[in-house]
């Protein structure tokens, strides 16, 4: 396995945040530490390291994974999402586009006239494209087209059942499900809370593990092959005139790659994979199914700590974990976390369930969960990457989500049982407007900017 920069993940993410497909995955692939190359799954819950996300157990009847329950086992008391309330949308998303990604830097540094001139250059076996002047930070996805995009969402009467879980939806054909948290999945999520939390205490490898750290799966975005490159360079470092991108269609480690001045370009992180090859049945191989996810959206929830814990008298001060769910239900000791600072990428060998340090991943819904939690009486905040799509559509992104909240100040709804969500955003204050000129997509080349399964409208930045 190769080794990963800590800091790549979390910038390749970050950077391909405004395109609006959700949370990019620098490691798309399949888990190889599982052998039958389980994907990621709608209702999954787990976590992320290190760019890859792990999946511990599926919410979804539908989605059961008994590989998954042998393997980690299940909370204890639990349930899965109620299905009868939700739908989930399929779609087919760019196919009249370019198969590539990438952050604004880099798009406004692309040196061509049009998208048709993008299509034409990348519609052959092997091309180049220039970039003049790169920025300092970038990111870039090269993918087979077209993605495939799940959505789960509140059920929509227009759908029926077998609509619903069968059909591809296409743009168009189907109602659009709202850009933001849905109550019932909040309210699902907060009710497991502590359940879920004392299941990962209760497993050694997994204790390192706060409750924020643990994310139901809600949309997904696979093809069959990609490649993923990414850099972040001292600003203090020499200014390069030009970084040349040499791919192929076969997008494998070989034939896709960066140059500056002639040479490989190696401040470059490059990732890349590709689904199992099956047997058609005229004899030949062809790509099995869409199980390279390359983006996530997900929910996140965080309690408040404004409201004490309940602390049982029986236990002693060296007994109380350091971290866990209030109430009757006790966590077992956090155990310490090996704190060496190697520069592996964290990975385990199969088999193996050592703990094992890993790096904090870049979370842009944390800002979210902390501005509900300051701003109301909630005790539990849920938010996902919906409401940040939201956020961008109507004000523009921002890479300080915390501040932009402050000024566009969302409704925060609370239900019963003090679970906050973000309600709604004032449309009529577009502190995104700028009086510097034109504007420019952030999509490589004037994309419609899209999320997993639903259209949402430009997400445009001022240049």
């Amino acid at each position: 396995m190769l080794r990963i920069d800590p800091k790549i993940p979390g910038s390749y993410a970050r950077e391909l945040l405004p395109l609006g497909h959700g949370y990019a995955l620098w490691q798309a692939d399949p888990d190889e530490r599982d052998k039958d190359g389980r994907q990621v799954t709608l209702g999954d819950v787990g976590y992320l390291e290190n760019g890859r996300f792990h999946p511990l157990f599926n919410t979804r009847i539908s989605g059961h994974d008994f590989r998954l329950e042998a393997l980690h086992g299940t909370p204890e008391g639990f349930r899965h999402l109620p299905e009868s309330q939700l739908s989930v949308v399929r779609r087919n998303e760019g196919e009249d586009q370019a198969p590539i990604m990438c952050n604004k830097g880099l798009s406004n540094a692309m040196d061509i006239e049009n998208e048709s001139e993008l299509i034409e250059k990348m519609d052959g076996e092997s091309y180049e494209l220039r970039f003049l002047r790169p920025p300092v930070v970038g990111a870039i996805l090269l993918f087979v087209k077209p993605l495939e995009t799940e959505q789960l969402c509140k059920k929509l009467d227009s759908y029926n059942e077998t609509s619903q879980q069968t059909k591809t939806q296409t743009a168009g054909q189907s109602k659009k499900p709202e850009l933001k948290t849905d109550k019932m999945i909040a309210s699902y999520m907060s009710q497991s809370r502590k359940a879920w939390y004392a299941f990962t205490q209760s497993l050694p490898y997994l204790r390192h593990l706060a409750e924020e750290d643990l994310m139901l799966i809600s949309g997904t975005a696979k093809t069959w092959r990609w490649a993923s490159m990414a850099y972040e360079r001292e600003r203090g470092d020499y200014m390069l005139r030009q970084l040349v991108l040499r791919g192929s269609s076969s997008l494998d480690r070989e034939s896709v790659g960066f140059h500056a001045a002639g040479e490989y370009f190696n401040d470059m992180s490059m990732n890349c994979g590709s689904s199992v090859k099956v047997e058609l049945p005229d004899g030949t191989l062809g790509d099995g199914p869409r199980n390279q996810c390359n983006f996530i959206h997900y929910y996140k929830f965080k309690r408040s700590c404004k409201w004490p814990r309940v602390i049982k008298a029986a236990a002693g001060p060296h007994q109380l974990p350091r971290r866990g769910p209030d109430g009757d239900s006790a966590a077992p000791a956090v155990a310490a976390i090996h704190e060496s600072s190697g520069s592996g990428d964290g990975a385990v060998d199969s088999g193996s369930r050592e703990k094992r340090p890993i790096e904090k991943a870049y979370d842009p819904v944390t800002p979210v969960l902390d501005y509900i939690i300051e701003h109301s009486a909630a005790k539990t905040a849920v938010a996902s990457t919906l409401d940040l799509m939201a956020l961008f559509e109507i004000y523009g992104y921002s890479s300080d989500i915390r501040a932009l909240l402050e000024r566009v100040k969302p409704v925060i709804e609370l239900d019963e049982d003090g679970v906050g969500i973000i309600g709604a955003f004032e449309p009529h204050v577009n502190t995104a407007k700028s009086a510097r000129g034109d504007v420019k997509n952030v999509y490589a080349c004037a994309q419609d900017v899209r999320s997993l399964a639903i259209h949402c409208p430009r997400v445009a930045i001022a240049v």
